[in-house]
């Protein structure tokens, strides 16, 4: 089943077997991306995403590539100049998705929900589709909160990075690495929790959340809805699209 999946504010838009267009960072961070009819705008914790293609050779895919960094080489004229590092990024829904080797080669097919990539003239990359899947979306006032790392589901409770979140809300966020403790505080509320633990303090009350905050991959993980309900905020989830809808 092919997507509905388009970007907006490109040169030009999928037609045909391949869409290519490169973005400058202005438009990376004007563009929009629809999914299932419904318009979004794309709100990245993680920038610098420099182009994007559109693979529908019996697939439906994103490969996108994004800034990681700069490398510096000496030219034939002695100076020294600064290039571009570039990362390849496999995407379903243009939120989330697997990062690449380096020297993964072009698309090749399809066969039996894996995906296959050339590497060299005799050896391929193997990527099984099924990781590719969607992943749970964060909209916040209607924008998509791209986490570097995705949202995850522990015990029926969405656990999303802590951090690029409370930004986004205008929220302060301090953490204390020796403790493992973090405060939030936004305007006349305080909520103060730590990894591993259930019980949370909240404008100096102990209350216990259903899960507690977790370390995955060096980011700190929080329960979505107890944190933002606690905050003063609206907290909805739209089963069909697996959508967190957070609104102030």
């Amino acid at each position: 089943e092919n997507l509905n999946l388009k970007f907006l504010g490109a040169k030009q838009l999928y037609n045909g077997d391949m869409y290519y267009t490169t973005f400058s960072q202005d438009d990376v961070e004007k563009s929009n991306i629809i999914t299932n009819s419904i318009t979004y705008e794309i709100l990245r914790e993680k920038m610098g995403f420099i182009s994007t293609s559109y693979e529908k050779n019996n697939s439906s895919f994103l490969i996108m590539n994004y800034k990681v960094g700069d490398k510096t080489y000496q030219g034939r004229d002695g100076r020294e100049y600064s290039q571009c590092i570039e990362k390849r990024f496999i995407s379903i829904d243009g939120v989330y998705g697997i990062e690449m080797p380096d020297d993964i080669g072009k698309y090749l097919f399809e066969k039996d929900g894996v995906l296959f990539f050339e590497k060299d003239s005799v050896s391929c990359y193997c990527l099984d589709k099924s990781k590719l899947s969607d992943k749970i979306k964060v909209v916040y006032n209607n924008k998509i909160l791209a986490f570097d790392e995705a949202p995850v589901i522990e015990e029926g409770r969405t656990l999303v990075s802590m951090r690029f979140l409370f930004e986004q809300m205008g929220a302060d966020v301090d953490w204390n690495n020796t403790t493992q403790t973090a405060v939030v505080e936004n305007a006349d509320e305080r909520v103060e929790f730590s990894i591993n633990k259930t019980q949370a303090k909240v404008n100096n009350e102990l209350k216990t959340m259903d899960v507690p905050a977790r370390l995955i991959n060096s980011k700190t993980m929080i329960p979505l809805r107890f944190l933002s309900e606690e905050l003063g905020y609206n907290v909805e989830w739209d089963q069909d699209t697996r959508t967190v809808i957070i609104s102030d």
